[in-house]
């Protein structure tokens, strides 16, 4: 479902941008939360606790919101999408546990989960 983000050069403001890539969001959220399931168990915990801890998803966001800004939102950018947001949840888990960190956001952290 290809989706555009320019509108005859009208600027859109940051809730109506979100509104246009909310169910590419959606889809990325559900292919992130697969994919953890799919880990090796030894980590799938860690990953799945920092998917189920929220988050912002800006990265995601950011790449689709350009995908949609010089053209249509394919599923390839969802791809990268997933891909941005899996590489940050990589290293805070990476973090986590090298840092041996108890807390994050004033959260407990991967590492003490």
């Amino acid at each position: 479902m290809p989706t555009s983000i320019t509108s005859n050069s009208e600027s859109l403001s940051f809730t109506e941008a979100f509104e246009l890539i909310n169910p590419h969001l959606y889809t990325v959220e559900e292919r992130i939360r697969a994919q953890a399931k799919s880990f090796d168990p030894a980590v799938e915990g860690y990953v799945s606790y920092i998917c189920g801890a929220g988050g912002k998803r800006l990265r995601p966001a950011l790449a689709l919101l350009s995908a949609g800004a010089t053209g249509k939102i394919t599923p390839g950018h969802v791809d990268l999408a997933v891909i941005l947001e899996l590489i940050h949840i990589a290293t805070l888990v990476h973090d986590d546990i090298i840092d041996g960190a108890e807390l994050r956001r004033e959260q407990p952290s991967a590492n003490a989960k």
